[in-house]
C-alpha cells in the first residue's frame, strides 16, 4: 500500500492516478490548501484509492495516514522558491521539519518497512516489460 501525502497537488494526484492504474492501493493524505478536490473527485470511485483529509503536520492524522502502508511517496510542500526566499522559516517548517515528522511516525507504526521512496515523475512509468516495484529498486532506502 503506498500513502502519497499532497495528493491532491498536480504531482500527487498524478502519482496516485498511476499507482491505482497499475493496480496497486493508494491513500491520498491532503489538508487542501494548495491542492484541489477536482483531483480527488476523480479518483474516488475506485476501490483501491482512498482520501483522507488532513494536515500532516497533526500528529494523529499523520499515525492514521502510515498505518500499514509499505511505500510513503511526500508531496505535500509549498512551492514558489521566490516565496521560499521571503518566507525561510516557514517553508522550512512546511516542507522539511514536517517531512522528518512523517518519516519518524512511519517508523514507529512500520519499523519492519523502513522504506522510504523519493520519487520522479520521469521515472514514473515502467516500460511494460517491467514490474512496477522492481523499477523503483533504486529509488527505496533501507535503514531510515
Amino acid at each position: 500500500q503506498f500513502l502519497v501525502t499532497g495528493g491532491a497537488g498536480f504531482i500527487g494526484s498524478n502519482l496516485c492516478e498511476a499507482i491505482t492504474d497499475m493496480g496497486y492501493t493508494v491513500r491520498c493524505l491532503d489538508d487542501l490548501s494548495t491542492g484541489k478536490q477536482a483531483h480527488i473527485d476523480m479518483l474516488l470511485d475506485r476501490p483501491n484509492y482512498s482520501f483522507i483529509k488532513g494536515d500532516i503536520k497533526d500528529y494523529d492524522t499523520c499515525l492514521k495516514a502510515c498505518e500499514g502502508v509499505t511505500y510513503v511517496l511526500n508531496q505535500a510542500a509549498w512551492g514558489s522558491v521566490p516565496r521560499s526566499i521571503e518566507m525561510p522559516l516557514f517553508y522550512e517548517e512546511n516542507n522539511i521539519s514536517v517531512f522528518s515528522e512523517l518519516v519518524d511516525n512511519f517508523e514507529q507504526l512500520n519499523s519492519s518497512q523502513k522504506r522510504l521512496s523519493i520519487v520522479s515523475m520521469r521515472n514514473l512509468r515502467p516500460t511494460e516489460n517491467t514490474d512496477f516495484l522492481g523499477s523503483w529498486k533504486n529509488y527505496i532506502f533501507g535503514g531510515i
